[in-house]
């Protein structure tokens, strides 16, 4: 034995000088096998990732694009229900500045309708005025008759 590790090993394959931890895996192999895909000699399997972890974060993946997308619908839905309730203000806006209008004509018409009324009533009171002096002169040349 103590030839063999005083004795540099060469390797077969390549023609160059094995290491320790080259011998060592060459020994064990011949014993225990070949080295297994995810296998660490001496410690097993190893650590592996949880398939159930990795389908849990793929259904939350998932669960969030669901969510995004959701959330962009709705979003798309409220930019067209603000559009359309601003085309409605809009023009709810301008139907008021057409009734503005139509409402400030009328107060016009209104006015002027108010202006004639006064007119005639002093009109009106201007020729009651005359009907009594001509009533009043009627009767005193009546009177006047009368007495001839």
């Amino acid at each position: 034995m103590k030839n063999l590790q005083n004795d540099p090993q060469m390797n077969e394959e390549t023609g160059e000088i094995m290491t320790e931890d080259e011998i060592y895996d060459k020994v064990l192999s011949k014993i225990v096998g070949p080295p297994r895909s995810g296998y660490i000699r001496g410690l097993g399997a190893g650590p592996k990732p949880k398939r159930s972890k990795l389908a849990a974060n793929d259904a939350q993946l998932r669960e969030a694009n669901q969510r995004v997308d959701q959330a962009e619908r709705r979003a798309m839905q409220l930019a067209e229900e603000l559009m359309a309730v601003k085309s409605t203000a809009a023009q709810q806006n301008e139907e008021l500045k057409t009734v503005k209008a139509g409402a400030a004509q009328q107060n016009e018409e209104l006015q002027a309708v108010k202006a004639r009324a006064t007119q005639q009533n002093e009109e009106l009171e201007a020729l009651k005025a005359r009907q009594n002096q001509t009533d009043t002169l009627l009767l005193k040349l009546m009177a006047q008759l009368s007495q001839n």
